[in-house]
């Protein structure tokens, strides 16, 4: 530990960790202390890995800090999530503006084939989902189930995500591989606004059946 650069050593104490400098690194991503992240990435600790922390909780700072590192904006974890995923699902629309503008993958897929656009859309963050589109999304992409990021806004009734996507030219007609379209998904739920802005874009009226999603 008394190797160890001073602020390093205190930034270590402070996170609560001995020596453990991507404990630490991840710990001050996640709090927002971004005058330990420096001295932390030079130490050696793992920048991805508190790229992906910082991200997540929406610590702007942080993320531009690591950014300017060089710190791999499309550095996964396990799970083959990336910090703009990360960004993406929380909601955090100042990181995924910051991670996109340093040349974030906005298509990279995770173990599962979801992109960051199908992850903002899943949750209703219009905002995400709007930068994302205005930065190359790829919009009628499928998981590994074959569902869209339509389909996923779709089903929770996230209307302001389903009419952006249908503006930017989203293709309504995708199936997924259980057969069901984005209004299917959006009629078995009752979201009545979905449906109509769906049916008002080229879907078919005969595919509004409420059957389960």
């Amino acid at each position: 530990m008394d190797a160890l650069p001073p602020l390093v050593r205190k930034a270590c104490e402070e996170m609560e960790t001995t020596k453990k400098l991507d404990e630490a690194i991840q710990q001050a991503a996640k709090r927002g202390r971004s005058e330990y992240l420096s001295p932390l990435v030079e130490a050696g600790a793992d920048g991805g890995a508190a790229l992906r922390t910082a991200a997540e909780h929406g610590q702007e700072t942080c993320v531009e800090i690591l950014l300017k590192h060089r710190v791999d904006a499309d550095d996964c974890d396990d799970k083959k999530e990336t910090a703009l995923m990360k960004a993406a699902e929380g909601g955090h629309d100042g990181c995924v503006r910051l991670l996109v503008k340093n040349g974030a993958g906005v298509n990279v897929c995770d173990e599962n084939g979801e992109t960051a656009l199908m992850k903002a859309a899943l949750r209703g963050h219009d905002k995400c989902v709007d930068i994302l589109m205005k930065n190359g999304a790829d919009m009628n992409v499928r998981d590994d189930a074959g569902t869209t990021a339509l389909m996923k806004a779709a089903f929770w009734g996230h209307d302001r995500c389903v009419d952006i996507l249908v503006e930017n030219g989203a293709d309504v007609n995708i199936r997924a591989d259980s057969g069901r379209t984005a209004v299917m998904k959006a009629a078995s739920g009752g979201w009545d606004n979905c449906v109509k802005v769906l049916l008002d874009h080229g879907c078919s009226s005969t595919t509004t059946a409420r059957v389960g999603a």
